[in-house]
């Protein structure tokens, strides 16, 4: 079920990241919708991936990405603090 909703927010960041990013109050200028597209498309491609292989030790790998994923938003809020609002924006 989580990988149904994780493909369905990916698929929408691919075709409607200036639609989200309003919706979440984020700046659609192009570079956003770029980084949007690009978060769309890693949570699609996992989202497939566990589908097809719902192993542990794959689920696992999805966990990790998911927290460097974060661990890399922390130090752009950290690097960036003018930004940092889009750090923690839940895309």
């Amino acid at each position: 079920m989580v990988e149904i909703v994780r493909g369905g927010c990916g698929f929408t960041l691919l075709i409607r990241p200036g639609a989200v990013l309003q919706r979440l109050g984020v700046p659609t200028d192009g570079r956003s919708c770029v980084v949007a597209r690009v978060l769309g498309c890693r949570h699609l491609v996992q989202a497939i991936v566990l589908l097809i292989w719902p192993a542990r030790r794959i689920q696992i790998v999805g966990a990790g990405v998911d927290v460097l994923h974060g661990a890399s938003m922390v130090g752009l809020a950290i690097l960036d603090p003018e930004g940092s609002i889009y750090s923690f924006s839940p895309l």
